[in-house]
């Protein structure tokens, strides 16, 4: 954790060892010009929890972002990226 001035604050155990704080995955890729493009992935973030936290695996969920890819090609021109939002409570 991080305090305003930037320094870190302890924590405390079992998170002082380290935790993970984001947890990213790709599901089916595509290459194009060499390049591999993940058609689907998901990135969720993790805190540890305020109390009772038993390993550091013990984590509580902040936010999870999804992306589905619908067209893969390869060109020079910019083009317009609009995401469709969905947003879960």
């Amino acid at each position: 954790m991080d305090r305003i001035d930037g320094g870190s604050l302890p924590l405390e155990p079992p998170y002082d060892e380290g935790y993970t704080p984001f947890e990213y995955r790709a599901h089916g890729t595509r290459t194009v010009d060499g390049f591999c493009i993940p058609l689907s992935w998901e990135l969720k973030h993790f805190i540890p929890k305020a109390v009772g936290g038993v390993d550091s695996e013990d984590l509580d969920p902040v936010c999870a972002v999804e992306l589905r890819v619908d067209t893969v090609s390869s060109s020079s021109d910019k083009v317009a990226v609009v995401p469709r939002l969905k947003i879960q409570h």
